[in-house]
């Protein structure tokens, strides 16, 4: 990928080399969007996009025990802030409570923006893949 470049429109080759780089940084050096675009010269909204199209191809690459691996996983995590919850109420000391509060925030936080990924942005893409059906997902 050429340095020069600094706006689209981008060859497919130019693409691929991106992407798999914005993949390197965003998923396994855990970088932000701005940071990954500065670093790749490119826009942010590019970055973006591209993180949006790897959510949409793991979303579609789950097959279907994944998904109820998942889902077995959030009724864990669920069942692990009832007991928090319950320690929160019998919990005396501020300090301890603040902590436990942080805990199930946490908790409901990942799930929360996993689902939040795995939705929404799977609507986002889908819309700039196929502009025309547009309307079907803006209602």
């Amino acid at each position: 990928m050429s340095l020069k470049k600094n706006g689209g429109p981008y060859t497919k080759k130019q693409q691929e080399d991106r992407r798999k780089k914005v993949n390197e940084l965003y998923f396994e050096k855990k970088l932000p969007a701005l940071k990954i675009a500065e670093i790749l010269n490119v826009n942010r909204n590019t970055v973006n996009d591209d993180i949006k199209l790897s959510f949409l191809e793991i979303s579609e690459s789950l097959p279907q025990h994944s998904v109820s691996l998942f889902l077995n996983q959030i009724q864990t995590l669920e069942k692990q802030c009832i007991r928090l919850e319950k320690n929160l109420e019998n919990e005396n000391d501020f300090s301890k409570k603040i902590s436990i509060e942080k805990m199930i925030f946490q908790i409901n936080h990942s799930i929360t923006k996993f689902y939040e990924k795995m939705t929404f942005h799977y609507y986002d893409v889908l819309k700039k893949l196929h502009p025309s059906e547009s309307v079907l997902f803006d209602r």
